[in-house]
Parts: C-alpha cells; sequence; structure tokens
C-alpha cells in the first residue's frame, strides 16, 4: 500500500535501468522535467481561462490547491522537483498574465 512505502513499513527497490529512465524523464530536456510539465499546465490553464489574463489568480489559486492536495495525498511532502514545477508553472502564468499579447 501507499502508506506502507511512506511509512517505511515496506521498500521498493528499483532496478538500475528504470532508474535511468525515470532519471532520463525527469532531466532538464525530459517529458516530465520541470520545463515540459509546467509548460504543459500553464497551457491547460491558459485553454481553460478561455485565455482571459483577468482570471489568472483563480487559475493560479486551482493549481495551488492542487498541490496541497498532493502533499496531503503523498504523506505531506513532495519531490523537490515537484516544487520547482509548481515555481515555474506560477512564474509563466504571472509573465503571461502581464504580456502585452
Amino acid at each position: 500500500k501507499w502508506g506502507d512505502l511512506l511509512s517505511g513499513k515496506d521498500v521498493l527497490t528499483i532496478d538500475d535501468e528504470t532508474r535511468a529512465i525515470a532519471n532520463e524523464a525527469i532531466a532538464k530536456d525530459g517529458k516530465w522535467g520541470v520545463e515540459a510539465v509546467s509548460d504543459r499546465l500553464v497551457a491547460f490553464a491558459i485553454a481553460i481561462s478561455g485565455n482571459d489574463k483577468t482570471k489568472v489568480n483563480e487559475l493560479k489559486n486551482a493549481i495551488e490547491k492542487g498541490f496541497k492536495e498532493a502533499e496531503k495525498i503523498l504523506g505531506g511532502q513532495l519531490p523537490d522537483i515537484s516544487y520547482r514545477t509548481y515555481d515555474a508553472t506560477m512564474k509563466k502564468l504571472d509573465d503571461w498574465a502581464t504580456s502585452e499579447d
């Protein structure tokens, strides 16, 4: 169970090949890296807002709520990459909201 893994009761062993694939996926240019994921989050947020910059605070609040829910589900703390993704997402939303286009 997830809780058993988080508590240390159970241990999940990851082989070197799987670890290498995961590290590549979350690398700077990886599909699940900070830039790629924050780009997708921002693109989705802009799309659901109808490109309405007046909704930036509502979008940011929803994303913050999602991250807080993920923290609760995962035992109160997310991996560092998640917080870097959150920060990048918020900055990109601020940049979009203040852009002239």
